[in-house]
């Protein structure tokens, strides 16, 4: 299980955490949670525009993109890394 606050300055930041094939992004602002399974995923990636980082996911259908410190940004490709290995390995079970 990978989790990580993506801004630490302040808790307003989701929270995500990368478990059984499962990303999750959690909201102290009452929103719902949002799920993306790694079969659903056409991509996750870690970006930098315009001097700020942004963890963003894609299905096609529903996209998720949430800007992130620099220091998280190692934790963050971490979690990237893991999610795209799964993603690898549920595409080649199918």
């Amino acid at each position: 299980m990978l989790k990580i606050q993506l801004n630490t300055h302040t808790m307003q930041r989701p929270v995500v955490n990368f478990h059984a094939n499962t990303v999750t992004f959690y909201f102290a602002t009452g929103n719902q949670p949002c799920l993306f399974h790694v079969g659903h995923l056409k991509s996750i990636e870690s970006v930098e525009k315009r001097g700020k980082y942004y963890l963003t996911v894609s299905t096609g259908f529903k996209d998720n993109s949430e800007e992130s410190d620099l220091r998280v940004s190692p934790k963050m490709q971490e979690l990237v890394a893991a999610a795209q290995s799964a993603m690898k390995e549920f595409q080649s079970a199918l």
